[in-house]
């Protein structure tokens, strides 16, 4: 009888230590933070950075921003993401970039605005793709911003023939990177009352040596023509018009010019343009194609130069009759090679004629 009941009471005392111990291990278990780290568990993951954290980081080379923008489909082209419009615009006939859809409005608050956060900490082209049409704004005002700030501020007539279409460019800006980018097209304070247009913005990332237009330089061995086979519409120049510059507006010319090629015009008071290159040579003979006509220029300033020293300028008369047109002298130069030679053509004085440009010419022999 005293065994079997010592063996009871040793059953239940070992039954309740075992009890004793599960209860107080569940009691520890419960006193540990939820969030506390137990042996065996994962370390904690420390969240990814930021790869492009603001100022840093090479961003996107080319950001385009397009207006194929439905609001009421969620599924509008990407390229349309970060675009956004005040008042009421509709779909135009008239196409815009690789003939897309271009947009307008007539409404006088209207505005259409394109913003980005992709551009590194570079240097960048900036540049609206304006469908032209004579019933259009002529004073539309076009405004870049950086992270609300005020870069550029242009006023840009888009009341031409429909045939001057083409990349507008707003010009090369340096941005911190990161930051919200902003274009917006809206109407000037000397608005004609004309259809505001909208199409497509671009951001190029520019390379050293190049600016909007391509190449700023072009290379000059022993000969060389520098042209002005100009296209608007097209994302890069051809290649032998690499150095040529067109400043203020200026449009294609039913008059050709060297070998046949388009020749180019201008009626703004402020337009010129520039031929800019960079010579492995010293003596050159340079000549200019002359596109002549009565209504044209009759004295177009010429002036050759390296950096700030001025080598030779020059006053010729380009209204002459329409046969007249060919080549004309401009002498012989000795060059710094270290220096670009830029070549320039604008008005003189207060002429109203017809600025016209066509190509250049350098030659490593005697002008004959």
């Amino acid at each position: 009888m005293n065994m079997m009941t010592n063996k009871l009471l040793t059953f239940f005392c070992l039954f309740s230590l075992i009890l004793f111990t599960g209860c107080k291990a569940e009691e520890e278990e419960l006193e540990v933070p939820v969030d506390a780290q137990r042996p065996g568990d994962s370390d904690n993951v420390e969240p990814t950075p930021n790869p492009n954290p603001p100022g840093q980081g090479s961003g996107k080379k080319r950001v385009i921003i397009g207006n194929f923008k439905n609001f009421n489909d969620q599924s509008s082209k990407k390229d349309s993401k970060g675009y956004s419009q005040v008042g009421t615009f509709e779909q135009s006939s008239l196409s815009g970039f690789k003939n897309s859809i271009s947009r307008y409005s007539v409404d006088t608050s209207a505005a259409a605005t394109y913003q980005t956060h992709k551009l590194g900490e570079a240097k960048y082209c900036v540049s609206v793709f304006r469908v032209t049409h004579p019933n259009s704004e002529s004073d539309t005002l076009i405004e870049l911003f950086e992270d609300e700030q005020s870069v550029s501020t242009q006023n840009v007539n888009y009341a031409l023939d429909t045939q001057a279409k083409g990349w507008f460019h707003l010009g090369e800006f340096n941005f911190e990177g990161f930051k919200k980018v902003e274009v917006k097209i809206s109407r000037g304070t000397n608005s004609n009352g004309g259809v505001l247009r909208a199409d497509e913005v671009r951001f190029l990332k520019m390379r050293e040596g190049y600016d909007c237009r391509g190449k700023i330089y072009k290379t000059v061995k022993k000969n060389a023509v520098i042209d002005n086979k100009y296209d608007g519409a097209a994302a890069k120049p051809k290649r032998d018009s690499v150095g040529y510059r067109e400043f203020g507006e200026w449009h294609k010319s039913s008059l050709r010019g060297f070998k046949n090629s388009v020749s180019r015009y201008s009626r703004d008071a402020n337009a010129y343009v520039t031929y800019s290159a960079k010579v492995t040579g010293q003596s050159y003979c340079l000549k200019i194609f002359k596109v002549t006509h009565p209504n044209s220029v009759s004295e177009a300033k010429i002036t050759i130069s390296q950096e700030d020293h001025i080598l030779d300028e020059q006053v010729l008369d380009y209204s002459d009759d329409v046969n007249k047109l060919g080549w004309f002298t401009l002498g012989n130069f000795q060059f710094d090679r270290t220096k670009p030679v830029v070549v320039k053509i604008e008005r003189y004085g207060d002429d109203q004629g017809v600025l016209r440009a066509d190509a250049l010419r350098f030659r490593s022999k005697s002008c004959q």
